[in-house]
């Protein structure tokens, strides 16, 4: 429906004017304009209501200078009275939103009848009356283009002639033909303005249309910051905006990662057709290159087949590739207004990208940081770990050496300070010994650990039979371990079990384990064994005593660790003979573990690889 411009006033022109010309420019631009509600049809309505006013405003005052007889004048009057109330009464219908104006046949139809009466009553088609005429075909010429307009001419025609005749005129002449011929030129003038109003307001519900199906399409990107969500939800977009069978997304980064590729066919139900089309569209994306002296677009049809187009996509943080989309259908070629919406489209899309592509720095860079962070974290515990073992063992290894330094020095004080018989200089002695002995072994401990952690031990590796170790511990501890009051089991293979190992060192792994057995167990046994299990040698130290609870299973064989508290019900030692234990035992390729419960004894087992030829 033809659409006219709205009627505009300048509102600093209203601002001068006080009083009742305000009011009277307010009231003229509500008969204009009519109420904001108003369809189409209804404001076509009110527009020409507002000009049927002002041609009755004209008429009033202007019928006396047409030197009407006076009853023509009385007539032209009265009919001016009832186009005056046929105008209220279409004002009423407009207000009423009534659905009988919206085809226009009730006004054209008022129109004409008024037109024609007033024509008849100011003397015939011939005077001047007839330009009413031309307000009535244009109305009808807006409201129905040039054919139905071209019937009502044709009855203007009809009607001119025949008045002609039956007042006893010439009937067709110069004047009927001046006549006629400028109606069709007016109908012509108004058909071409109509339709060219109508091509634009169509244009415009495109543009409008496209506009909100791009706007619904940016909502979508928006939707979510994900890269992949948003490369996804980008080609669907691509798709349903140009109403394409396949669309497809290329892009590349400049950091060497790989090429992306996402692909849509909509709901296209036959998966053989789907695959055949994207296949048809990769074909004609696959080997693009970017040319910066040309516009990035490709638009044709690919085997006569298949329409296409291509723009390309660019993001500010180096991505770079291609949008494209593909109709089944060589007849469905892209428009023009097709490739803008795609260009536009494509910006859109790049934007998102953009975002995607920097929440997924960002949340790359958080996790590392996070992951960071957990990493420090670890390790400041760690540190606080270590540093509480180091107070811990400085504290141990300071009380231990004391112990025995203070042994020492005390005694051979005594033995220089006074003279002692001969038995007790014997016992003194002894005891000195002994504390040297431990003070020894506490020293070789600490050099122990230090060496084997900087890999600077010389590892004696030589096959020996395993009952030979066991017998060599036995013979060493057997004596002390019944002074004790202990009963000590040795049960060794009846087989020779030959392994391959450092000597001194296994001895010294049995040494500390039967001295730990020899410190927790008050009564009861100790038994040494060994055995063969699943291809390797087990060898196992148990004894009755105290026991280790089931959560220090594991932080026993740790430097420093004892169970206990350091300076009161804990054994004497550094708590690094389980440690040594355990590196010695791995670096012969074993595993050594404890099997203990509180009150119930402990059972120390390592394995040991078997000899091969």
């Amino acid at each position: 429906m033809f659409r006219t411009s709205p009627l505009t006033f300048n509102d600093k022109t209203e601002t001068r004017i006080p009083g009742v010309g305000a009011t009277l420019i307010a009231q003229i631009r509500e008969l204009w304009e009519g109420s904001a509600e108003l369809s189409p049809a209804l404001r076509l309505e009110q527009r020409f209501a507002f000009v049927r006013w002002i041609g009755i405003v004209v008429l009033v005052p202007t019928l006396p200078f047409f030197d009407l007889p006076l009853q023509r004048m009385w007539t032209a009057y009265g009919i001016l009275l009832m186009a005056t109330v046929y105008n209220l009464w279409i004002q009423i219908l407009i207000k009423q939103k009534s659905s009988k104006l919206h085809s226009g046949y009730i006004t054209t139809i008022g129109d004409g009848i008024l037109s024609i009466s007033m024509i008849i009553a100011g003397g015939g088609f011939g005077t001047s009356f007839n330009y009413v005429l031309y307000t009535t075909t244009m109305a009808a010429t807006m409201r129905y283009g040039w054919s139905p307009s071209m019937i009502v001419i044709g009855l203007y025609f009809a009607l001119d002639a025949s008045f002609s005749v039956l007042n006893g005129g010439q009937g067709i002449n110069g004047d009927f033909v001046l006549r006629t011929l400028f109606l069709v030129l007016t109908v012509v003038l108004a058909s071409y303005l109509q339709e060219q109003a109508r091509l634009a307001e169509a244009a415009l519900a495109q543009q409008l249309e496209r506009a909100s199906a791009l706007n619904e399409s940016s909502r979508s990107l928006s939707s979510s910051l994900e890269l992949q969500v948003v490369m996804k939800v980008a080609v669907d977009e691509a798709h349903r905006l140009m109403n394409a069978k396949a669309a497809m997304l290329q892009l590349d980064w400049n950091d060497d990662s790989p090429t992306m590729y996402v692909s849509s066919t909509g709901n296209n139900q036959d998966s053989t057709s789907s695959q055949e089309l994207l296949g048809s569209l990769a074909s004609v994306m696959k080997g693009l290159r970017r040319d910066p002296e040309r516009e990035e677009i490709w638009t044709g049809v690919e085997d006569h087949k298949h329409a296409y187009q291509i723009v390309s996509v660019t993001t500010r943080s180096g991505g770079a590739g291609y949008v494209g989309v593909l109709r089944a259908s060589s007849d469905e070629k892209f428009s023009d207004s097709d490739l803008n919406l795609l260009c536009s489209f494509a910006d859109r899309a790049a934007l998102a990208i953009e975002n995607g592509s920097l929440y997924k720095t960002i949340d790359d860079r958080s996790h590392d940081l996070k992951r960071a962070y957990a990493e420090l974290a670890d390790a400041h515990q760690e540190l606080l770990g270590i540093d509480e073992m180091k107070t811990n063992f400085i504290a141990n290894v300071s009380h231990e050496l004391r112990t025995p330094l203070t042994s020492i020095r005390s005694f051979s004080e005594l033995l220089m300070s006074y003279a002692i018989d001969d038995g007790t200089r014997q016992e003194f002695l002894g005891i000195i010994n002994t504390e040297s002995e431990r003070l020894t072994r506490l020293i070789n401990d600490v050099l122990d650990i230090t060496k084997i952690e900087a890999g600077q031990v010389e590892w004696q590796m030589a096959e020996h039979t395993l009952g030979d170790l066991l017998n060599t511990s036995a013979r060493n501890f057997s004596s002390l371990i019944s002074k004790q009051g202990l009963v000590f089991n040795l049960s060794i293979p009846d087989e020779p079990v030959i392994v391959s190992v450092d000597r001194d060192r296994i001895l010294q792994v049995l040494a500390n384990l039967l001295g730990n057995a020899l410190k927790f167990t008050k009564e009861g046994e100790i038994e040494l064994g060994a055995g063969i299990s699943e291809g390797e040698a087990l060898v196992f130290v148990r004894d009755t005593g105290v026991g280790i609870a089931p959560q220090y299973h594991e932080i026993i064989f740790e430097k420093f660790h004892q169970v206990g508290d350091t300076l009161t019900d804990k054994p004497h030692g550094t708590g690094l003979g389980l440690s040594i234990c355990r590196d010695i035992i791995e670096i012969h390729g074993g595993q050594i573990r404890v099997e203990s419960e509180l009150g119930a004894g402990s059972r120390f087992v390592f394995s040991l690889p078997l000899h091969t030829d």
